[in-house]
């Protein structure tokens, strides 16, 4: 494919697509061509309807021709947001007797089962439980208390999020969603 530029009423001249890449950005300049510069940011709350370029400001650049969310639209992002958010908090980790715990649903399941294979005396304690740093003995009763900060960790993380997703939903303009801090007052430790 090629463009074709007319450099005098009786000579156009067809040049390949690929001109941009062969030539500097002066000799474009004196053709009229130039290359674009990036974009600007997307405004927050808003999203790209279509493409352009423009001079803006003395240089020709990309530009983005937006539009502002729905607001049940970018309600419904937040709140997908939110839960990934909560997700991260709860299997983030806790700390527990100064040992850093781990509470993805894996860890949280094995938790479970040895404290049922405790209970029902398919094994006796102390056990050697691993933890990220190594094995530690722990007993049937400290066990217990960390099954118990476990899940008060991630019913800690639900109710958070519970929290945010009501306050996302009460929001009565875009405003209101950007005073809503998704990131901060988790429980537990960052992994």
């Amino acid at each position: 494919m090629q463009v074709r530029l007319q450099h005098t009423v009786d000579e156009p001249v067809s040049h390949p697509l690929s001109i941009e890449h062969h030539w500097t950005d002066e000799e474009l300049a004196i053709l009229h061509l130039y290359r674009p510069g990036p974009a600007e940011d997307v405004p927050p709350h808003h999203r790209i309807v279509s493409t352009d370029v423009a001079r803006v400001d003395g240089v020709v650049r990309f530009v983005y021709i937006t539009e502002e969310l729905p607001l049940d639209e970018r309600k419904a992002q937040m709140v997908a947001a939110i839960a990934e958010r909560r997700w991260r908090a709860e299997t983030g980790g806790l700390t527990f007797d100064a040992m850093r715990i781990p509470t993805d649903r894996e860890t949280q399941a094995i938790i479970a089962r040895t404290m049922q294979a405790l209970s029902d005396g398919d094994i006796a304690g102390p056990i050697k439980f691993k933890m990220p740093f190594g094995f530690v003995p722990i007993t049937a009763s400290h066990l217990a208390a960390i099954k118990r900060a476990g899940a008060e960790h991630i019913q800690a993380c639900f109710d958070r999020e519970a929290d945010l997703v009501e306050a996302v939903t009460a929001s009565a303009d875009h405003d209101a969603l950007d005073a809503i801090d998704i990131e901060s007052a988790w429980p537990g430790v960052e992994g």
